[in-house]
């Protein structure tokens, strides 16, 4: 991937993260039982929900690299 390309990438997530985070916990937990067949969602906040879904979708060495982890 070119620098740009790459850039492309980890603005999208940024702004997909944005829009999560303006989704309900009911929205979130909906994506993820959608997502994930066999998940517990009782101990988790509205973050880590977040989170778990953009790394489904984008692979965690990507959402590390974005958000500094």
């Amino acid at each position: 991937m070119k620098l740009r390309e790459v850039a492309n990438v980890y603005d999208q997530i940024k702004a997909e993260y944005k829009q999560w985070k303006k989704s309900s916990i009911s929205g979130l937990k909906a994506e993820l039982n959608r997502t994930n067949k066999i998940i517990d969602l009782r101990d988790l906040n509205k973050e880590d929900m977040i989170f778990m879904i953009l790394r489904d979708k984008y692979g965690d060495k990507k959402i590390n690299r974005v958000f500094g982890f």
